[in-house]
């Protein structure tokens, strides 16, 4: 039958791009095609999860109407009225639905793709920068680095010492070995214990 042959095709053309696509986009180091196929298998784990509220929706309806009249026992008599309503409009309450859960599950799921976002972003200012203060040292007359040791004497005095505790920790990282003079010479070779890559 028609509809068995594009469900068929469908998922086999969905399991070769995500099957194959993806880690090929991650081996190529493609992230924004990874990303996209990512984000595309969220829409469609959503679209489905949409399809199926929509199929479970008379039950719904069903159930939903007997939890009402449970409360409502005065109008019990018109229970069989309700429900022929219910059932001569299930098609248009059907569209509406789906129209309405189409939009809500739009929201929820840019809303927490924002979030996400928002929590990538101060990650990788974090690990970028490493704090909310970031002092840099110029290279000038053959002095490179900061001064440590008084920069440690007064930072102390700020984090448990007389001054307060304004400072809630502090490190230091070392200089970036592009910037080191000793290793612009061609008889220095930089490289980790197995030697790959030179």
């Amino acid at each position: 039958s028609p509809p068995v042959v594009c469900v068929g095709a469908m998922l086999t053309i969905l399991g070769v791009v995500f099957y194959y696509g993806l880690p090929y986009t991650f081996f190529t180091r493609q992230f924004g095609l990874f990303m996209m196929l990512l984000n595309s298998i969220l829409i469609l784990m959503v679209l489905g999860l949409v399809f199926l509220g929509s199929m479970i929706q008379p039950l719904l309806e069903r159930l939903f109407l007997k939890v009402l009249f449970l409360f409502a026992r005065r109008d019990r008599h018109m229970h069989k009225i309700v429900e022929m309503n219910l059932r001569g409009h299930r098609r248009r309450n059907k569209k509406t639905a789906l129209m309405f859960i189409v939009a809500l599950s739009f929201l929820i799921f840019a809303g927490s793709g924002f979030r996400l976002v928002g929590s990538v972003i101060i990650g990788l200012i974090e690990q970028v920068v490493g704090s909310d203060i970031s002092v840099l040292a110029p290279q000038k007359d053959n002095l490179i680095g900061l001064n440590e040791f008084e920069m440690r004497k007064y930072l102390d005095d700020y984090k448990d010492g007389p001054k307060g505790n304004l400072v809630k920790n502090y490190a230091f990282t070392t200089v970036r070995l592009h910037r080191l003079e000793s290793l612009e010479r061609k008889d220095v070779t930089l490289s980790n214990l197995s030697g790959f890559p030179e």
